[in-house]
């Protein structure tokens, strides 16, 4: 399901995340190798995408009409300033007698998500607000200008480096259309349409104030008021980790590693070339640097584009299931690409000033090789390269050569290399077989890597990061005492297949093979093993410290009662807590699917699936023992 549309594509004009089990966890266990011929797709050029130059120009442009028509972004009207658990979250407070934190270690957290709950209903604007100078409404201002009728407000986040919206039950109706932009020349936008019951995720930008806009264009007429109406759901504050703020971007110094947040083994990507690994280029253009909110907060983690056997450039994206696992993550993924030094040793850069996507659906995700492959909402930008990929197994090849493009800590473009050591210990929750076992030979990953494709000589994805596995995992350079771990292609081929290879190739190159468009949804296959309906909800209240969350579980089965594993559920809540979620069975043929958080002592809400998909069943919402249930 797509929650918004845009009409400007692209964008407008610690600890280690990737943390070991415990050292006294080491075992060795073999899992074979997956039988049956490997597959394999070649790499390919995006050439679909947006230009660079041309979407700099938009956001320029962009910036000056919004300044022309709405002017200079208003002072603050609204601000919610940090808690101090808040802070505490983000390292910028010490308290011993504090709650802890309660988040996945393996994730580098860089902002949080703080409740707004402001709504804006046009359909109350005053007469006296379409003529004249206008007048105050809902926080902003509403005024006419040459293009028709115009809204603004100013929200604000004290000591953010950065700061984005969540919009909740977004309605715009043609001839409205929604943007945001700030006082340092960013502006994005138009966001156009409905997003009745969902979420719709905005651009970052710098700085800690954020401007709304709203434009009516031509007449305006009550009827067209009365069906524009949103609410600001959350603000995402971003804190100094972020490190998009130009006070927070400290450049490289000479024994300081990449930049000087970096820890001293992590090397420039910048720094390397075709002759340290003959597709470096590919790698990157491919990689994605990415940040998502996952319940209260918000993190980094690092991807990268996969092609697939028909040359169809259909923007699937390959991460770890610890980054993103939930349909309401992939909704609010922001997917930067090209984000590097533009020289060794050159200065870290902004964020800002590189192309990103927004939003993404789950195709397929599992824990066991801790995987993740998404759908982008939006094509990457021109040039970008769609890599290729092999199903042959290297989790037992010793010595086998690796390749890695990553994120660390958030930083532009490193590059690292590594070695298969069958001889090392494995955590016994990460078996080899399902994962690959290396030794570092150049360079390092660090919390923000989690996710980054690993490739072979050839430039083919044999796996993605999951993280480190040793007796000295806190040290990131310590490559003697611990080795990278990565979920291996091979052993979840089988789950993704039905999007990467969906002609069946056995391989070759595809970028001679037109073959079509898979399809904008993914190019699921039809069903061809029966029906699936939902065989049950079941309601629960999760609590966390002053918030509340709305549990379903919801249960998927054949027209035999079997489970169905691999089906993705979307559902809404309503009630005390809204919010569209959606998620993968397992096994048991269960999904486990969240509301928005709110805070309060007691909640009551429903919930109610929307749809049922997989790439082997048709679902038959009429055969449901149950479609919506209340707690």
């Amino acid at each position: 399901m797509k929650y918004w549309k845009s009409q400007l594509t692209l964008f407008s004009a610690s600890a280690l995340l990737c943390l070991s089990l415990a050292a006294e966890e080491l075992s060795c266990e073999h899992f074979p190798g997956q039988p049956g011929l490997a597959k394999s797709s070649a790499s390919q050029v995006s050439t679909r995408g947006p230009d660079l130059e041309v979407m700099r120009q938009q956001r320029e442009s962009l910036f000056q009409w919004l300044i022309e028509s709405q002017g200079r972004p208003a002072s603050v009207s609204l601000s919610i300033p940090l808690e101090l658990q808040d802070r505490i979250d983000l390292g910028l407070e010490d308290c011993a007698d504090c709650e802890a934190i309660n988040v996945d270690p393996r994730r580098m957290l860089v902002g949080v998500n703080k409740t707004v709950a402001h709504t804006v209903d046009f359909g109350r604007l005053p007469e006296s607000a379409t003529r004249g100078r206008g007048s105050e409404f809902a926080g902003g201002l509403a005024r006419p200008n040459p293009q028709g009728l115009g809204w603004q407000m100013t929200l604000s986040s004290p000591e953010a480096s950065a700061v984005r919206l969540m919009f909740r039950d977004l309605s715009l109706p043609d001839g409205a259309a929604l943007f945001i932009y700030n006082n340092h020349g960013e502006a994005f936008g138009p966001y156009v349409g409905s997003v009745a019951g969902g979420e719709l995720w905005t651009h970052t930008v710098s700085g800690e104030e954020i401007t709304v806009a709203v434009q009516f264009f031509g007449t305006v007429d009550r009827s067209t008021l009365a069906r524009t109406r949103f609410e600001i759901g959350e603000i995402v504050h971003l804190g100094p980790d972020f490190m998009l703020a130009g006070s927070l971007r400290p450049s490289p110094q000479s024994g300081n590693g990449h930049c000087s947040y970096n820890e001293s083994c992590v090397e420039d990507a910048s720094c390397y070339n075709h002759t340290d690994f003959a597709h470096i280029d590919d790698a990157r253009m491919a990689a994605g640097h990415m940040l998502y909110s996952s319940g209260p907060w918000a993190y980094v983690c690092s991807g990268g584009l996969l092609a697939d056997t028909i040359g169809s450039e259909t923007p699937y994206f390959l991460t770890a299931n610890h980054c993103i696992s939930r349909g309401r993550e992939a909704n609010s993924l922001e997917t930067y690409f090209q984000y590097m030094t533009s020289s060794c040793g050159g200065t870290c850069p902004h964020r800002s000033e590189f192309p990103r996507t927004l939003g993404s659906d789950i195709l397929s995700t599992s824990s066991t090789s801790d995987y993740t492959l998404l759908l982008l909402d939006q094509q990457p930008p021109s040039g970008s390269v769609f890599l290729g990929w092999t199903s042959a197994e290297v989790a037992f090849t010793s010595g086998y050569p690796l390749y890695r493009i990553s994120h660390p800590s958030g930083a532009p473009q490193a590059f690292s290399t590594h070695v298969v050591d069958t001889g090392t210990g494995t955590c016994q929750s990460w078996p080899r077989g399902p994962w690959i076992y290396s030794d570092d030979v150049i360079g390092a990953t660090e919390g923000g890597s989690s996710g980054s494709p690993v490739l072979n000589a050839d430039g083919q994805v044999v796996g993605t990061l999951s993280g480190a596995c040793g007796f000295n995992v806190n040290d990131v350079c310590d490559s003697d005492s611990n080795a990278t771990v990565d979920g291996a292609l091979a052993y979840f081929f089988d789950d993704v297949a039905p999007w990467l290879a969906p002609d069946g190739d056995d391989g070759g190159d595809n970028g001679d093979d037109d073959g079509g468009d898979n399809g904008d949804d993914g190019g699921d296959p039809p069903g061809d093993e029966g029906s699936m309906s939902v065989a049950s909800i079941s309601l629960s209240v999760r609590a966390r410290g002053p918030w509340r969350t709305g549990e379903a579980v919801v249960t998927v089965v054949d027209d035999s009662g079997n489970a169905v594993s691999g089906a993705t559920v979307t559902g809404t809540f309503s009630g005390d807590v809204g919010g569209t979620s959606s998620g993968s069975t397992g096994s048991n043929g269960n999904v486990t699917l969240e509301s928005d958080r709110v805070r309060q002592n007691s909640i009551s809400f429903s919930f109610c699936v929307d749809s049922v998909s997989h790439p082997d069943f048709d679902y038959e919402p009429a055969d449901n023992a149950v479609t919506c249930a209340s707690n």
